[in-house]
């Protein structure tokens, strides 16, 4: 009921320090990815040169886009609307990026530490172009018809996008009715103008997970979904091409449980492809971690 107060059922772990966080799930064989990101907040993504990273001792694979070129844009969590499917981002930076950090490669190898130096052995080739920061100015051509047909996934020729992605009203019922019912001595009308600064996942909000795909089994087990294990274990078996029952997500303890922790963003899709496992181990399992 509201006003009741509620028990809390998750404090005794924590308080016995048995709480199982992210980093303490460890397989054997596991690699570590790290995300190189883009420097600019809009750019044309001309090159992205893997091959320093590559001979790095250590290293298992590095990934730009045109390796996971096959995988589709990232879909909604919350209220998709059909006009918003062509700003739909891509696991890596497609041909432009769109904000500063962008993930545009990442790299895999056997530590977190050489994960590290090699994303910094990453060249990227990016041209920065206008970055369109006022809403208040008129639209500009925001997606090309090409990246906006990509993005969309439904199979028609789209034409390019601007910069005002929806303009929509949402209402419930016959408000107009509701109103004239109500008359003018009860209820009021307050119109206002919303201006939300943007904002994402911050270092508070620490995420990571671990993803083994069992090819004996044929299953994909990831440990670190922060939220909405459902959806995410339907969305991400779905971009893998796996039946859902193939696909199961499990929540270690987190902090990260606001609604952008719990979205799925680009590097939880990298950590949880079958294809990102690449060390091979006895068992026939493949495990990567991203944290």
């Amino acid at each position: 009921m509201i006003g009741a107060r509620a028990r809390r059922i998750e404090d005794p772990v924590l308080l016995r320090g048995a709480g199982r966080f992210a980093a303490d799930t460890i397989r054997a064989g596991e690699l570590h990815m790290r995300v190189v990101r883009s420097p600019v907040a809009h750019g044309r993504v001309d090159a992205v040169d893997l091959s320093r990273a590559l001979r790095l001792d250590g290293v298992v694979a590095a990934w730009s886009y045109r390796d996971v070129a096959d995988l589709p844009a990232i879909g909604f969590r919350l209220t998709p609307r059909e006009e918003m499917l062509p700003y739909r981002q891509p696991v890596l930076a497609r041909k432009v990026v769109r904000y500063a950090g962008e993930p545009v490669a990442v790299v895999f190898a056997t530590s977190a530490y050489v994960a590290e130096d090699a994303a910094e052995l990453v060249d990227l080739d990016i041209a920065p172009l206008a970055a369109h920061t006022d809403s208040d100015r008129e639209p500009v051509t925001w997606v090309d018809a090409e990246q906006a047909t990509w993005a969309a996934g439904t199979g028609a020729d789209l034409p390019a996008q601007d910069s005002a992605a929806a303009d929509f009203t949402e209402e419930y019922g016959d408000v107009d009715a509701a109103f004239a019912r109500a008359g003018r001595r009860t209820h009021r009308i307050v119109e206002l103008d919303a201006r939300i600064g943007r904002h994402t996942g911050v270092p508070m909000e620490c995420r990571g997970l671990t993803a083994v795909y069992d090819e004996a089994d044929q299953q994909l087990v990831i440990d670190g979904a922060a939220k909405v294990p459902f959806w995410n274990r339907e969305a991400i078996a779905a971009m893998a091409g796996l039946p859902r029952t193939a696909c199961s997500c499990a929540r270690p303890t987190s902090a990260a449980a606001s609604a952008r922790a719990a979205s799925s963003t680009p590097r939880t899709y990298w950590s949880r492809s079958p294809r990102c496992g690449c060390a091979p181990r006895s068992s026939g399992s493949r495990t990567a971690r991203s944290t």
